[in-house]
This record gives C-alpha cells, structure tokens and sequence, in this order.
C-alpha cells in the first residue's frame, strides 16, 4: 500500500488496505471478518490471525479425536 500511494497516509488509505486484504481472504473468513464492522487494518489483521487459529486448533482436535474414536480410545488426548 505505501509503494503503491506514496505521500502522506489518510483514511482512505487506511480502507482502501482494510478491504483489499479482506476480498484476499477466503470466503468464510472474509464474511466473518466483514460481520464484526472493523475499522482499522490492524484490527482486521487481530481478529483473521485469531479466527485462523481458532479454526487450525479445531481441525487439528477433530482430526486428533478421529483417530482416538477408531481405536476405542475414550479419553482425548492434550494436543
């Protein structure tokens, strides 16, 4: 965004980077992202690090708890 708008930064700026790295995302994220009403690419970043976590963390424990299920296992592990 600065190499491409050099010069003093301004609000439209600040939304025309917000909403650009948002169409980047994919679909899910980028709605979900969109539904919280943001305003500053910084907290847009905050929240698609957070969300992208939390969905990591449940496809690894839904995997993990696939596998423990298969074996007869009824205890779920720590990951």
């Amino acid at each position: 965004m600065i190499l491409s708008y050099t010069g003093p930064t301004s609000s439209a700026h600040e939304a025309i980077a917000k909403d650009s790295f948002i169409d980047a995302l994919d679909a899910e994220l980028s709605m979900k992202i969109r539904e919280r009403d943001l305003t500053s690419l910084d907290e847009v970043l905050r929240i698609a690090m957070r969300l992208e976590a939390i969905h990591q963390a449940a496809a690894t424990r839904d995997t993990t708890d696939d596998v423990s299920h298969r074996r007869g296992k009824q205890a779920r592990g720590v990951v």
